[in-house]
């Protein structure tokens, strides 16, 4: 279960944005007290917004051709110390 676990992390780390990882964890977050709809509101905004950034498209060019992401991190939104759930 551990060497699973790791596998796990290890991909998540190679294959995901730092950005991506820390809206996630906002979201989890946040949504710990909120209602389902609320929740699901949120959460299909920031999947609307994700669908044009230039990593989403990176993501979806290199699942096409088999290849490993070339993803950019987002210095703009990370530099600026707002909540990033507010700022995709």
């Amino acid at each position: 279960m551990l060497d699973e676990a790791t596998g796990y992390i290890e991909m998540l780390a190679e294959r995901s944005v730092p950005i991506a990882m820390q809206v996630i964890k906002q979201q989890v977050y946040r949504h710990l007290s909120t209602t389902l709809g609320n929740a699901t509101r949120e959460s299909l905004d920031l999947m609307r917004d994700s669908l044009d950034q230039p990593n989403f498209r990176e993501g979806v060019m290199s699942y096409v051709e088999k290849r490993r992401p070339r993803l950019r991190p987002r210095v703009d939104t990370i530099m600026t110390g707002e909540p990033l759930i507010r700022r995709l």
